[in-house]
C-alpha cells in the first residue's frame, strides 16, 4: 500500500461573539462550561468504578486487495470478527498469480460476513483527476462491485486518503453513504487530535483514522489506539491495513502480530468495545442521513 498524506485537520473558526458579553452573562457561561466538566468527570470515575462505559467500535480494515489479505480469513472467523476490505474492482481478476485477490476469494470473505467496499476503480488519486475522470473512478467501482454480487455497496475509502470537497460531493452523488479519509485521530503523528472518530461521524465523507499499521507499528501501539479511546469516552477507532506478510517491507504487519491483537481486543468486548464492519458502523448510528452536497 502506497504513503499516503495525512489531510491536515480543518482548523476551527475563531469564535468571537463572547467579546460583548457583559460580566454577569460571562458568569453563567463559565459555570456552565465548569458543570459540563464536572459532569464528564463524574462520568469518566463512574466508568473506572464498574458503571457503564461508552461504546468503543473498532472497525478492521484492508486496503487494495493484496493475496496476502486473504489469510486473515480464517484469524477473523476464529474470533468472531468481521472487517472491511477496500477493493480496486478496476484491477481484480480471477487470475490466482495475480497480486490481488481474486473476485472467488472475495466472495469467500463476503460469505463469511466481512464487508467488501471500493477504494476507486483503480486507486488512482482523485485529487489529480478532472470531476468527470473522478465520477468514473468512484461510480464505475461501486457499480462494478454490485454487478460482481456484493451488495449493497455503500463505503469507499479514498486512494492514498486524497481528497477535496468535489470529491465527496460526487461519492455522495455515486450511492455512497460513507467516504474514509486518512488520519485525524491522536498518534505519534497527530498528538493534539481526536482520541476517536465520533459516531455518527462528524463528516461521514471524510471520517477520520489512525495511522496505517506499518512493520514498525508496535503490538502495544496498537492496543494503545483502542485504550485511548476507550478511556476518553469511546467512538470509532478505525485501523488501516495493508499487505499481510512477513517480508512485506515498511507497508505491512504480519499475521502473527494481527492474531495476537484481535487476542487482546476479544474480551474487551465484556466492556463495550465491539468490533464492526464500516458499514455496520454506519449503519447503527443513530442518525444516517447524509449531508447536502457541497457546492
Amino acid at each position: 500500500m502506497c504513503a499516503r498524506k495525512l489531510k491536515k485537520p480543518r482548523r476551527a473558526r475563531r469564535d468571537s461573539s463572547t467579546c460583548g458579553l457583559t460580566p454577569r452573562w460571562l458568569l453563567v457561561t463559565l459555570a456552565a462550561a465548569i458543570a459540563v466538566a464536572l459532569a464528564n468527570a463524574g462520568g469518566r470515575a463512574d466508568a473506572a468504578a464498574g458503571g457503564t462505559r461508552a461504546q468503543t467500535v473498532v472497525s478492521l480494515t484492508f486496503d487494495d486487495g493484496p493475496k496476502t489479505q486473504y489469510s486473515v480469513r480464517e484469524t477473523l472467523r476464529s474470533h468472531g470478527m468481521r472487517a472491511t476490505f477496500f477493493v480496486n474492482s478496476g484491477l481484480t481478476s480471477d487470475d490466482p498469480g495475480a497480486w490481488r485477490m481474486t473476485w472467488t476469494q472475495l466472495h469467500d470473505l463476503a460469505a463469511d460476513g466481512n464487508e467488501i467496499a471500493a477504494h476507486a476503480l483503480t486507486g488512482q488519486n482523485l485529487t489529480l483527476l478532472t470531476p468527470d475522470q473522478q465520477r468514473q473512478q468512484i461510480c464505475s467501482d461501486r457499480l462494478n462491485l454490485i454487478k460482481r454480487g456484493f451488495a449493497p455497496v455503500t463505503s469507499f475509502a479514498y486512494p492514498y486518503g486524497a481528497y477535496n470537497g468535489s470529491t465527496e460531493s460526487i461519492v455522495q452523488g455515486c450511492g455512497y453513504t460513507s467516504a474514509r479519509a486518512l488520519g485525524g485521530i491522536r498518534s505519534n503523528l497527530c498528538p493534539s487530535c481526536a482520541f476517536a472518530e465520533t459516531i455518527p461521524a462528524a463528516d461521514p465523507f471524510a471520517t477520520r483514522t489512525l495511522p496505517d499499521i506499518r512493520s514498525t507499528t508496535s503490538l502495544a501501539t496498537m492496543e494503545q489506539y483502542v485504550t485511548q479511546a476507550e478511556s476518553n469516552g469511546g467512538g470509532w477507532v478505525q485501523l488501516v491495513f495493508g499487505s499481510i506478510c512477513s517480508d512485506c517491507g515498511e507497508y505491512g504487519a504480519t499475521l502473527e502480530q494481527l492474531t495476537a491483537f484481535l487476542d487482546w481486543l476479544q474480551p474487551r468486548a465484556a466492556n463495550g468495545t465491539v468490533v464492526k464492519t464500516v458499514a455496520a458502523t454506519t449503519r447503527d448510528t443513530p442518525s444516517t442521513t447524509p449531508p447536502p452536497p457541497k457546492k
